[in-house]
């Protein structure tokens, strides 16, 4: 009797534990900022998840649509990651704010990682890891990958700042449910997530616009000085990360008339001061542009001309392709048609803050379309606000229903939320995956180094492998023509090519100079994706493909091999 009442007394002890347990769990999911770190932490792990593709190469991650098609959709493999680390570089070893490079411009993302660089070096010649800077150096030239990661991630860390701020403006203009599910979209958007793996400025622009549209928000609320400034401040510094972010000044603009109309009348001088400020922020974010303006002008001519793998099809088709093509795989089926409901019930709402969710999204939208090249990257700044909207009508339609049954409300949330969630969340995971598995290109080097004989005269051309520079003689397209690489020029310890093979004006160079193996990348097979625009140039490959014999050649397999197909010929003897 004694044993069996201690074991009762015992297994009441647990029972209020497990209890207590409980209570304190359920207390804390009652609170909105548990939820709002969880959806935060979920956005951080997929975007650390595959962050070290590539490494130590410069090999750029394949875009979303083409992991979803197995490769059957081929895209270039390719990103502005070298140009920027380099830039970044030069910012420390010159001790200038002249980055020398405006194509995006992206300047406050350098400057941001320029001093992340000075405190990584700072910290490893306080430890000892760095002997001097010279030996920081040394590393980035063998082994770049201490550098590419930490910038990769200070890129992925402000997209999730993204995610703080989308919840933020959900919460203030619609309630906490609303911004919660707005930022679990946007935490799960495979094309953001893909975008937060590369070191790119289209996070930090996304960054800034989402905080100018708070200012936005406010000043219709406050009527303030401090907010005027503060929405045009944030506008110039997303400016000068992507010069599209201007498409965001006519909600400013709007802002300031929607305050005129419902007051009556309006302080001018302030929507003045707000447009000072957009110069000014600009200004502070990136000098350079206006100080080198002769750069900046030939760096956005150059950005604004055609791309292989990216041209429009026109206006329309382009609207089409990115609401049709991409927005599904970034937001999912069902958060797109939402966002078409939301878009409606904005419109027709009495609370004018809601239209300013759609201005940005319209003008950005048409003006992409307008350009002559496309990527499905480019929609990424409408996410935010397409969460948004799907989070307002996917609420508002949960809500309508309780008339009929009060459980039908959060059944009918939760199947929507697993509708929009789960193919996210399942691209995530290939796509993740996938980053973390074998590249054709590392395949490639490694064949190469086992199989060629040392001082063979190898054509390799940009976007191939990257084998140690002194490993064998190496010849690259430049200017139609042909060029010996000089590899003491060449600072990384493994070779970057340049040039694509197709471009060369006369074949017979290569015999002339001896050429033993032609390294083929992913261009042959882009110009034959789009074979009616570029003729001449699949013609031009079929012909140097003909040189030779195929001695190797790896392609990427769906769920097991990323990179483009690498081709190994080895030339006849004439």
């Amino acid at each position: 009797m004694i044993a069996n009442k201690r074991l009762h007394d015992e297994h009441q002890i647990e029972l209020r534990i497990i209890k207590h347990i409980l209570d304190r769990l359920g207390w804390l999911l009652r609170l909105p900022l548990v939820w709002v770190m969880l959806v935060a932490g979920v956005g951080l792990g997929f975007r650390l998840f595959g962050l070290g593709y590539g490494l130590p190469y410069f090999y750029g991650p394949p875009d979303v649509r083409a992991v979803l098609s197995g490769f059957q959709i081929i895209v270039p493999y390719a990103s502005d990651e070298l140009q920027f680390v380099e830039a970044t570089i030069r910012l420390l070893a010159d001790r200038t704010l002249n980055p020398a490079y405006f194509a995006q411009p992206g300047t406050p993302l350098m400057y941001l990682a320029a001093l992340m660089f000075a405190i990584i070096i700072g910290a490893g010649m306080l430890v000892g890891i760095f002997p001097s800077l010279d030996a920081a150096s040394t590393l980035y030239h063998s082994d770049p990958t201490i550098y590419y990661l930490s910038y990769r991630l200070l890129v992925g860390c402000i997209d999730v700042g993204n995610i703080l701020l989308v919840y933020a403006i959900g919460r203030h203009l619609f309630n906490h449910r609303i911004g919660l599910i707005a930022a679990l979209i946007y935490a799960l958007s495979p094309v953001n997530i893909y975008v937060a793996k590369v070191i790119r400025a289209d996070a930090l622009m996304l960054f800034f616009i989402l905080a100018a549209l708070w200012f936005c928000l406010r000043l219709l609320e406050r009527n303030s000085w401090r907010d005027y400034l503060l929405a045009g401040f944030f506008t110039g510094l997303a400016i000068v990360s992507k010069y599209p972010a201007a498409t965001f000044i006519p909600v400013l603009i709007v802002a300031h008339l929607m305050l005129w109309r419902r007051e009556g009348k309006a302080d001018h001088r302030k929507l003045l001061a707000a447009f000072l400020a957009i110069g000014g922020g600009a200004f502070i974010g990136s000098p350079y542009v206006f100080l080198d303006f002769q750069s900046t002008l030939t760096a956005v001519f150059k950005e604004s001309e055609g791309h292989l793998s990216g041209m429009s099809e026109g206006a329309l088709r382009d609207i089409v392709w990115y609401l049709g093509n991409i927005l599904p795989i970034t937001i999912s089926i069902a958060a797109s048609l939402l966002a078409a409901v939301g878009t409606f019930l904005c419109l027709r709402s009495a609370d004018q803050r809601y239209r300013l969710l759609l201005i940005f999204p319209v003008i950005y939208l048409l003006f992409i379309s307008m350009l002559g090249i496309r990527w499905e990257r480019w929609l990424t700044p409408l996410i935010p606000f397409a969460g948004l909207l799907a989070a307002y009508a996917l609420v508002t339609l949960a809500q309508s229903l309780r008339r009929w049954h009060r459980y039908l409300p959060p059944a009918v949330l939760l199947v929507l939320l697993a509708l929009i969630a789960f193919p996210l969340v399942r691209t995530n995971i290939l796509y993740g995956t996938l980053l973390n598995r074998p590249e054709t290109r590392t395949i490639a080097r490694q064949w190469m180094i086992d199989q060629l004989p040392a001082d063979s005269r190898v054509l390799i051309e940009r976007h191939g492998p990257q084998p140690p520079k002194d490993q064998f003689r190496y010849y690259e397209e430049y200017q139609g023509g042909l060029r010996a690489v000089d590899t003491a020029e060449r600072p990384f310890n493994n070779l970057y090519a340049y040039g694509e093979l197709g471009a060369l004006a006369d074949l017979e160079v290569i015999a002339a100079e001896g050429i033993d193996y032609l390294i083929l990348s992913d261009f042959y097979d882009r110009y034959l994706a789009e074979a009616e625009l570029y003729p001449a140039q699949v013609n031009r490959y079929e012909q140097i493909r003909a040189l030779g014999d195929i001695v190797y050649e790896i392609q990427p397999v769906a769920g097991q091999i990323s990179g483009p197909r690498v081709t190994v010929i080895a030339l006849r003897e004439s």
